[in-house]
């Protein structure tokens, strides 16, 4: 099948590079990156839309997050079919206090208890 206008057009078409470095996260990881000048490949029609990618990536990445583990008395029913699991994590010991997605939960019957690990 030969190509169409618009497929030789879109490969013809000038590239825009659009990047976006972070200096806390680069002070906090110096060697984080693997020093490659190759970007990670993405394409849009508008550079604003390449932007507000970038952006998202960064607030993603740039956010420091906490690893908890929290074992519970008692069953804790959660369905991540249903709904994203979330909880509220309190704690002044780790000077911890917010909303944490659960990333695994085991129930143990015998000993009736839940075991959650969440990214706070």
């Amino acid at each position: 099948m030969g190509a169409l206008a618009d497929d030789i057009l879109r490969a013809t078409r000038r590239s825009i590079v659009e990047t976006r470095e972070d200096t806390a996260v680069l002070t906090a990881h110096p060697n984080a990156r693997d020093q490659s000048k190759n970007p990670v490949p993405g394409y849009f029609e508008i550079t604003s839309d390449a932007a507000t990618v970038l952006t998202s990536v960064a607030s993603l990445v740039g956010t420091f997050r906490r690893r908890v583990v929290v074992n519970t008395e008692g069953i804790i029913a959660l369905d991540p079919l249903t709904e994203i699991p979330t909880m509220n994590v309190v704690d002044s010991e780790l000077n911890l206090s917010g909303d944490g997605l659960v990333t695994r939960f085991e129930v143990d019957l015998e000993e009736q208890q839940t075991n959650l690990e969440l990214i706070v």
